[in-house]
Order: C-alpha cells, then sequence, then structure tokens
C-alpha cells in the first residue's frame, strides 16, 4: 500500500479501537467493583470528596449502561435483518456477504495515493506534558460507487454517508522539521511536518471481502445499497457477520452487567455518605 521506505507499521482500525474501548471501560467497571466491595468504606457524612467519587461513578455507570443499549440495538440489526444471496435480495433495509470491486471509477487515497473504492485517514499529533499522547486532529472518509458480486449476481454499493470499518491499514509518523513525503506533502499542504504527526489510512480495495447493512434501492433499473433518511445504520464493514453479532453481544452483556453494578455501587456509597 504505502512506499516499504516509509517503515510500514500495523495500527488499529476503526472498529478495533471501538472494541478495545469498549473492553477497557467494562474492565474498569469490574475493577471498581472489585475495589468497592472489598474495601471496609467508613465514609463520614460531608465527605465532599467522597460525594464527586460517588457522583462521577453513578454517571459512569449510566454511560456504561447506555453503551450497552447502543450495542445491543446493533446486534439486533446484524441479526434481524435478511442475509440473502444477491440473486435474491430485496428492496429494504437489508444486509449481505460480498467481494468488493470496481465499478467505474476509483477515489485517491490521500497519503499512498493508491486507486482505492474508499478509504477512512486520520492524521494524529503528539501532545501533552511528556508528549506521550496522540490526540487526533484531522480525520475523514471519501469512496465511489463500486460493485459487490458473489457466486449469484453483482449489485452496486454506493459509500457516501456510511460508517467505515476497514481492518487493513498502514501508518507512518515524522518528527517535527521532517520532509513529509508525497502525496502526504500535496494532500496537507507542508513540505515538513509542522510538529510530531502520524498519519494513518485505511482502505478498502478491489477483492476484499465485505459485510453490508443499509437499504437496497433501484437506481436506473439497478439494485444499490445505500444511506436513507430511515436507515438506522449503514455499515460497510470488513469484519464477517458472526464476528460482528459475538462482539455486539459481548460488549451489550459486558455493557449491561457493569452499568448496573457501577449504578448499585454509586447508590451504596450515596447512602453510606447520608447515615
Amino acid at each position: 500500500m504505502f512506499d516499504r521506505s516509509w517503515e510500514d507499521g500495523h495500527r488499529l482500525s476503526a472498529s478495533q479501537k471501538k472494541r478495545i474501548t469498549a473492553t477497557g471501560l467494562f474492565t474498569i467497571a469490574i475493577s471498581i467493583l472489585v475495589v468497592g466491595l472489598t474495601q471496609p468504606w467508613d465514609l463520614p457524612p460531608g465527605d465532599y470528596a467522597g460525594l464527586i467519587f460517588a457522583i462521577g461513578t453513578l454517571a459512569f455507570g449510566i454511560y456504561l449502561f447506555l453503551a450497552g443499549f447502543s450495542w445491543f440495538r446493533k446486534r439486533q440489526l446484524f441479526r434481524s435483518a435478511p442475509t440473502p444471496t444477491l440473486r435474491s435480495l430485496s428492496m429494504g433495509f437489508t444486509q449481505i456477504e460480498a467481494t468488493a470491486e470496481k465499478h467505474e471509477d476509483t477515489v485517491t487515497a490521500p497519503f499512498s495515493g493508491d486507486d482505492v473504492l474508499a478509504y477512512w485517514y486520520e492524521i494524529e499529533q503528539q501532545h501533552g506534558v511528556k508528549q506521550n499522547k496522540w490526540k487526533t486532529i484531522d480525520d475523514g472518509q471519501d469512496g465511489v460507487v463500486f460493485e459487490a458480486t458473489d457466486e449469484t449476481d453483482t449489485i452496486l454499493i454506493d459509500p457516501q454517508g456510511s460508517e467505515l470499518e476497514l481492518e487493513g491499514m498502514t501508518s507512518k509518523q515524522f518528527d517535527a522539521g521532517k520532509n513529509l513525503p508525497e502525496p502526504i506533502a500535496s494532500v496537507t499542504g507542508n513540505e515538513k511536518a509542522p510538529a510530531k504527526r502520524r498519519y494513518t489510512e485505511f482502505t478498502l480495495e478491489p477483492g476484499d471481502d465485505i459485510y453490508v447493512l443499509g437499504k437496497a434501492t433501484t437506481q436506473d433499473n439497478k439494485t444499490v445499497i445505500t444511506r436513507d433518511q430511515d436507515t438506522p445504520l449503514f455499515l460497510i464493514s470488513e469484519t464477517p457477520q458472526d464476528q460482528l453479532i459475538l462482539f455486539a453481544t459481548i460488549y451489550t452483556i459486558g455493557g449491561f452487567i457493569g452499568g448496573i453494578g457501577v449504578i448499585l455501587y454509586a447508590i451504596d456509597q450515596f447512602i453510606r455518605l447520608l447515615m
């Protein structure tokens, strides 16, 4: 994908980041419960530090519960929409598993200059007192109409407005003042890195296997899966459907159990403070 002189390195896709974030949140929730239930708390009335901690814990528990509900809704979508062959595809909300292929055009990926079907990119800049943290300063995505094909038929996918979960990627970072290679220099307008930055690109290329969840319509006598105002989710992913269902199930259970547990723990802290 990128020139090998860039010392390509593997990083995480957007979907992997979400899963790791969810795992981290649920781990924190379990840690709060374990520590809270095993410590002999003796909080005096009027303990404002304890009150702030209880309020923060309650907010975190509510957030976890809502995150679990969000994953539950996604899980229901992955399971409820029909998964037909392309030849038997019906109009309306649906999902498919197929292979992505070029239709008429391609789009140029912003950093590598490769001709691809769709891409998602991210530019991060190092910051913090010890310069050990990365902050996203720019990201975006683009794509062109492409074909989805299986052994029965071929349809079109319009990726505009989709949620892209692309697994393949390459990343490179440059220290401040370092010369930026083409086409990064032309895309960013900087010949040298203005600060220590990391440039990451995720692409969908012809021949990649995809899972698509969206609304099937007819345009110019051709079947197209696209985004619609009434579509609850328009997803193009390189993760298979069965794995998406598994991830959604795990995080649904983790969100509900972790959220309820942390909420009950926070309520217990409020009671102890008021006694």
